[in-house]
């Protein structure tokens, strides 16, 4: 009788339990995403095209991130179920995972930049935070280039510097976009009890959002150094869906902006919006409903240009 063959690294559990958990998350922030396109879809239908753009690529590539991954844990634990010997492949997940999660970060993180140089009216911020995101990209890319042939216990020992550089520099990112949209917005506070309180309500929004991709990039780092098996890599597998939903909160965000007649806001996505041009003149009840948001929208944004 043939003996049974041995795992190439620890055990099944060690090396396809932390993929599938990884799975589950990135299955689940992918359902997000789409509720979040579609609400965007529906209620900012004059947005224009340079933010649909953005919108429609980072969705793709998410989308297209989660049908690979499914069909490499339908190749793993189907297929091949019960080969030790082919259990630690990565597969498609150098594409997937490596490549695609530091191309939507870059994307997310340029956006942002751009907001910051329409907030600050100067190319020094902005530019140093493209900067910190072409790095991250250029060795994100690097890194899945290199780490194709591994095995996927192998990538975290042969590729861990170019990991640490890439999530390293992602974390820095986030934490300085975080740090100056706070800060700008802070600057526009205008006295005004309202305005005042709806650019509280942005910048907490703000920085949570910019902390949690943050402490992700910490998450990754430890993961490298502590544990045992590609947990790194479960982890890494939804960090794409964090930026984009954060993209998409901050996008959908507009929809619960009520200022009053008279006043103007400023937001992550518009600079500023005069009141009278505000799509929610009108005070909204709770149970608006999408329809009547999209509605509404025809009434504002009419030019279709890009919010300033």
């Amino acid at each position: 009788m043939a003996a049974t063959p041995t795992p190439p690294h620890g055990t099944y559990l060690n090396v396809r339990g932390p993929l599938f958990i990884g799975f589950i998350f990135q299955v689940l922030l992918c359902g997000v995403l789409i509720v979040q396109v579609y609400i965007y879809h529906v209620a900012f239908r004059k947005d224009h095209w340079g933010m649909k753009a953005i919108v429609f690529i980072v969705f793709v590539l998410e989308l297209l991130q989660t049908i690979l991954k499914s069909y490499d844990l339908y190749q793993s634990d189907v297929w091949e179920y019960g080969d030790l010997a082919q259990m630690d492949n990565q597969r498609l997940a150098w594409f997937s995972i490596g490549l695609l999660t530091p191309v939507t970060g870059s994307i997310v993180q340029s956006f942002f930049g751009y907001r910051i140089l329409k907030l600050s009216k100067s190319w020094i911020a902005p530019g140093f935070i493209w900067i910190l995101s072409l790095f991250q990209l250029i060795v994100g890319l690097v890194q899945a280039i290199i780490s194709q042939p591994f095995k996927l216990h192998e990538v975290a020992i042969k590729t861990k510097t170019l990991v640490l550089l890439c999530v390293f520099s992602a974390a820095t990112t986030d934490v300085l976009i975080a740090v100056l949209l706070s800060y700008y917005l802070y600057q526009m506070k205008s006295g005004i009890k309202e305005s005042d309180e709806l650019v509280t309500r942005i910048i907490r929004l703000t920085i949570e959002t910019g902390s949690l991709t943050a402490i992700t990039a910490v998450v990754i780092i430890f993961l490298l150094f502590l544990a045992e098996g590609p947990w790194f890599h479960s982890v890494l597998a939804f960090t794409g869906k964090l930026y984009s939903n954060n993209l998409m909160v901050m996008f959908n965000r507009r929809i619960a902006l009520q200022p009053h007649r008279g006043q103007s806001i400023h937001t992550f996505t518009d600079a500023q919006i005069p009141a009278e041009q505000s799509m929610f003149q009108a005070a909204s009840t709770r149970d608006t409903t999408i329809w009547e948001l999209s509605q509404r929208q025809k009434e504002s944004y009419g030019t279709g240009s890009l919010p300033a």
